[in-house]
């Protein structure tokens, strides 16, 4: 039920990013507002165990992945290995190793959507999360299942995601 549910999720998202273009730029802006986001919700803590601080930016990236995870394993997987090292930069960020983390989240933040609106502008549609608030959090799972496939690797998985963006198609 959920995997076809999140199929039709990540359909919905292909159909919206069909122009290599916006893939390519979707391949800079992504990661750069996923950083900025990460950095802005580490500074928020829910807790401290054993000097181990859990915040809202780790409790987050790691529900992600576990949903990744579950969804789509090797997916979920080939995330962890992906993004980890942006999680771990932003950990450095959020405690000053290069500077002031809020100028740094802000201008990860703005150039990231500065790519993300030219990339649908070229693409000529709008981005997805317009008509589906969801489709945010499917923008990194995007950029790892593109990977996969130009890889060679879950056509199956390909062909079920295209089976579903035909709904979406413009």
């Amino acid at each position: 039920m959920f995997n076809s549910w999140f199929n039709k999720q990540m359909g919905m998202y292909f159909a919206y990013h069909k122009n290599p273009y916006n893939c390519a730029f979707h391949f800079i802006g992504v990661p750069l507002i996923f950083l900025s986001v990460l950095i802005v919700l580490s500074s928020i803590s829910i807790i401290t165990i054993f000097d181990f601080n859990i915040n809202i930016g780790n409790f987050l990236f790691f529900l992600l992945l576990l949903l990744y995870t579950f969804a789509i394993p090797f997916m979920g997987f080939v995330s962890i290995v992906v993004y980890f090292p942006l999680y771990l930069l932003s950990q450095n960020i959020l405690i000053g190793s290069y500077g002031n983390m809020w100028l740094i989240a802000l201008f990860c933040f703005v150039i990231g959507w500065v790519f993300q609106f030219i990339g649908h502008i070229i693409e000529n549609r709008k981005p997805a999360f317009f008509d589906n608030l969801l489709q945010i959090f499917m923008a990194p799972g995007f950029l790892i299942i593109e990977l996969l496939f130009s890889a060679g690797f879950c056509k199956d998985l390909a062909l079920r995601i295209e089976k579903h963006s035909e709904q979406f198609k413009k």
